[in-house]
């Protein structure tokens, strides 16, 4: 039976990512998706998104982080990742324009960062979904005293990444 594994933010961390699939014990016809940020931060991001562009059944939804290259927008971290990504960083930057801002199965639905309820996915705003510094005040003025995902009440449930939910020890 396929399964559909998803994993949040990655950041570069490849041998984790690969320590992460030996666990899950990946199979070929299992659907790999990302929540977005293959990239920035860790010792490896090239090899992070190799994987994810040579692995047939895979997804990965814009982040963040993708879209900050994308944009043009550099920070410490993008300038690492680009000299990380050397010759490479004009194709991968190209790839990451294609990325889509989320996706959705009969099962479940994967963005970044959030969504709101009752609003189909293509209609969501992309900040809202990827994260961005503007999606994340928009978020802040809706729910000025809690989390949008307190306020999920959709269906189908919701998979994301980007913050750091629950206990941190």
């Amino acid at each position: 039976m396929r399964r559909t594994i998803i994993i949040g933010d990655i950041h570069g961390c490849f041998d984790e990512l690969l320590e992460l699939l030996e666990k899950v014990d990946i199979r070929p016809d299992d659907l790999l998706v990302s929540v977005g940020d293959l990239v920035d931060r860790g010792p490896a991001p090239g090899d992070v998104v190799r994987l994810f562009r040579d692995r047939p059944n895979s997804v990965v939804v814009m982040g963040n982080h993708e879209r900050k290259h994308v944009r043009g927008i550099f920070s410490y971290a993008q300038e690492i990742t680009r000299l990380q990504l050397g010759d490479h960083y004009a194709e991968t930057v190209d790839w990451m324009r294609t990325l889509p801002y989320y996706f959705e199965n009969e099962h479940v639905r994967v963005v970044h960062a959030a969504m709101l309820s009752g609003i189909p996915l293509a209609d969501q705003r992309e900040e809202i979904l990827c994260g961005s510094t503007r999606g994340e005040r928009e978020l802040t003025g809706l729910f000025p005293d809690s989390h949008w995902y307190d306020h999920y009440t959709d269906a189908k449930p919701v998979v994301f990444g980007h913050h750091v939910t629950g206990r941190t020890r």
